[in-house]
């Protein structure tokens, strides 16, 4: 569970000390209470957005929150693609429905969809079906 976030008085109070007072994240953790991986993380969200000591005038309490923190339920677009699903179990399910050969195994590869068929070793055939008492006719 998240920890809850500090007042934006004390974020202000975070940013003033670190780029008007050139205090330190460990002096600025000492003095506000805060655990100083805290103070370094509000440090590090107001760079990325460019907020630095004075904070404009324009930037309110919760225009500065909405600054710093996404919104809730917001989710940047990923930066792979989707696999097509539907095309992954159409092969699938082909594959489990006609076998390409009764030594083989249908294998599909999640993301370009491919489907091939490989062989399984002879070790596991003969290990398969001597545990299921069956005698293997290559021997």
């Amino acid at each position: 569970m998240p920890a809850e976030r500090l007042s934006m008085r004390k974020v202000r109070e975070v940013l003033r000390l670190k780029y008007a007072c050139r205090v330190s994240e460990r002096v600025i953790a000492r003095s506000l209470g805060v655990g100083r991986t805290a103070i370094g993380e509000y440090i590090r969200r107001a760079a990325v957005v460019g907020i630095t000591w004075p904070i404009p005038v324009e930037l309110d309490d919760t225009a500065l929150e909405r600054k710093l923190f996404a919104p809730a339920g917001y989710n940047p677009p990923s930066s792979k693609p989707l696999p097509d699903w539907n095309r992954i179990h159409a092969a699938r399910n082909r594959a489990i429905r006609r076998p390409a050969h009764r030594d083989a195994i249908q294998s599909c590869t999640a993301w370009s969809g491919e489907c091939r068929a490989s062989r399984l070793d002879r070790h596991a055939r003969t290990e398969r079906s001597a545990s299921a008492g069956i005698r293997n006719p290559s021997q």
